[in-house]
């Protein structure tokens, strides 16, 4: 736990937040949504993502499911951001992979950085993450938390970004996003996908978050369009879906959509 001291009127807008959630009568996307909004507000975010996590780094590229976010800049940042750690793993981003490997989490534990006290400012901004997803929308600084980690919880992944010019995140932000997982770790994670898929299946899938067409992929994967066509299709079946569009929606949250 971060040593900070967070003082009592966050405090109780915190505790507001969760008062919230538990009496929130929407469906659940809908209250993750709310209390994601709200915790972006109360520590000056301009945007915010709450995901599950599989395959952790080090031993995998931490694949993101059930992702949802607040405060996209345009429905083209919100694609690019999703898409790509979709694709990649969610350790593509310096900060979360930073996290993972400086800062590994215990099961059942919260674990928190902040950018300016984990990466420098050359590991951060000479990034290919920064550069490709950031930098273009003009997001600057960053806070991430990690809960879970047992057989019985998912690891839920927060993550919240600041515009260029809004300053660093704090200390004491910190700490309160901290004591925001471990009270509302419930409400913010949502139930693992069951989904079992090949591992071509799994490549297919990964090709077209990243808007490549299904000539690409085969070439890419050196196997016929045919093939891949298949694939597709089997996804679409898979995943109770008829198009693109309705595939990355399902996988990657409320917003995303064809490209």
């Amino acid at each position: 736990m971060v040593g900070s001291v967070v003082r009592t009127s966050r405090v109780r807008e915190l505790l507001s937040i969760v008062g919230e959630a538990y009496e929130f009568a929407g469906s659940p996307v809908e209250r993750r949504l709310h209390v994601l909004r709200r915790l972006a507000g109360l520590v000056h975010a301009r945007s915010a993502v709450v995901c599950n996590l599989a395959d952790p780094p080090p031993r995998g590229p931490g694949r993101i499911s059930e992702a949802v976010g607040v405060g996209w800049a345009c429905e083209k940042e919100e694609r690019s951001v999703h898409g790509i750690l979709a694709a990649k793993g969610l350790c593509f981003d310096p900060l979360a992979s930073a996290l993972f490997t400086r800062h590994r989490p215990a099961a059942a534990s919260v674990t928190s950085v902040c950018r300016r006290d984990t990466l420098s400012l050359r590991e951060w901004y000479d990034s290919e993450y920064f550069s490709k997803v950031r930098r273009p929308y003009h997001v600057d600084d960053g806070l991430y938390s990690l809960s879970g980690g047992s057989q019985q919880d998912p690891i839920v992944s927060l993550s919240f970004h600041r515009a260029k010019g809004d300053g660093w995140f704090s200390e004491e932000d910190l700490s309160l996003i901290e004591l925001a997982q471990q009270v509302c770790a419930r409400t913010l994670g949502a139930p693992p996908t069951k989904k079992q898929l090949s591992p071509r299946a799994q490549q297919t899938l990964e090709g077209l978050m990243l808007g490549r067409s299904e000539k690409e992929i085969a070439v890419e994967l050196g196997l016929s369009r045919h093939t891949i066509h298949e694939y597709v299709t089997s996804l679409y079946r898979s995943f109770g879906v008829r198009s693109r569009g309705e595939l990355l929606a399902k996988c990657l949250g409320p917003g995303a959509g064809a490209r």
